[in-house]
């Protein structure tokens, strides 16, 4: 209730929190542009059920070299995916992380 009287500022405010609260998940797609496993990863990639997936074309002209998409969330980068099939399979890999290392100290005194 208290958004309503920020009028439409309270969207670019509601966009932040989305980004904060999901990171956007990149995916690169690099090869040629001919080939049809081009299409069938770009395919993949959009398929991806997660709120801000941003899908970066990567084109060379007449390339033999293979599809690959990489995945980066944050400041990581995963290895390369070279089968459309895999793709989702690796993106929910890269969104489950692991936990962090670093303690958070308002967890630790939460009981006092």
């Amino acid at each position: 209730e208290i958004n309503r009287d920020y009028g439409e500022h309270a969207a670019a405010y509601a966009v932040a929190v989305d980004y904060f609260l999901h990171p956007p998940l990149e995916i690169t797609i690099e090869g040629s542009a001919d080939a049809a496993a081009y299409a069938a990863m770009a395919q993949a990639a959009t398929g991806i059920d997660y709120p801000n997936v941003i899908i970066k074309p990567n084109l060379t002209v007449g390339g033999d070299g293979p599809i690959q998409a990489h995945i980066c969330l944050d400041t990581i980068c995963f290895p390369p995916v070279t089968q459309p099939s895999d793709l989702a399979q690796s993106a929910a890999e890269a969104l489950a992380g692991s936990p962090s290392p670093i303690e958070n100290i308002f967890e630790r005194f939460a009981g006092f």
